[in-house]
C-alpha cells in the first residue's frame, strides 16, 4: 500500500513542480505590457531647451539591471556647420527616433539614446522620483565623454477609455 501511495504522489509532485515553474516572478510579458511614456526636454549648459520628445520605458525600471525602450526626439535647432563634438552629437540625436538601451545601478538610471552607433551618442543619466526623471546629459565620441546639459522627463498620465 505504501508503494502505491508513492507511485501516485510522485507524478502529482512532478505536475505541481512543473506548473509552479511556468510562472516565474521575472516574467517579462508583464513588464512590457505596463511600459510608461515620459515627455522629455533636453537643455544645454546655459539652460536653453535644445530638444524635446518622448521616451518609452518599462514601468518597473528601478527593479531592472538592464532594459530597452524607444524614443522620439526632436532637436530645436541644428547647427548648419557642426564644429564641436556636442554639435555632432546633437545632429546625431536629431536622426535617432528608435530604440534606446539603459542600465540601472545603485538607483542611477543611465540611458543611451543611440545604442546602434559607436560615435556621437547621447546619454541621459539621473534618478527617477515618483513621476519625474531628471539628471545630466552627456555626449560620447571617439574623442571622449563630456557633460553638456541637463534633462527633465515627466511621466505622461495614461488615458482610460
Amino acid at each position: 500500500m505504501n508503494v502505491m501511495k508513492l507511485g501516485v504522489l510522485t507524478p502529482l509532485s512532478v505536475a505541481i513542480v512543473l506548473s509552479v515553474g511556468c510562472t516565474q516572478p521575472g516574467d517579462t510579458s508583464a513588464s512590457i505590457a505596463t511600459a510608461g511614456s515620459f515627455a522629455v526636454v533636453i537643455k544645454d549648459s546655459s539652460g536653453k531647451a535644445i530638444a524635446s520628445g518622448n521616451l518609452s520605458l518599462p514601468a518597473d525600471i528601478a527593479k531592472r539591471a538592464r532594459f530597452s525602450g524607444s524614443c522620439k526626439i526632436q532637436v530645436s535647432e541644428l547647427p548648419e556647420q557642426p564644429s564641436t563634438q556636442e554639435d555632432y552629437a546633437i545632429r546625431c540625436l536629431s536622426q535617432n527616433n528608435s530604440l534606446l538601451s539603459g542600465t540601472v545601478k545603485d538607483g542611477v538610471v543611465r540611458i543611451e539614446l543611440h545604442p546602434q552607433v559607436d560615435d556621437n551618442t547621447i546619454y541621459l543619466e539621473g534618478t527617477i522620483t515618483g513621476q519625474s526623471f531628471t539628471g545630466k546629459c552627456f555626449h560620447q565620441s571617439f574623442a571622449g565623454y563630456k557633460e553638456f546639459g541637463t534633462f527633465e522627463a515627466t511621466a505622461k498620465s495614461k488615458r482610460t477609455p
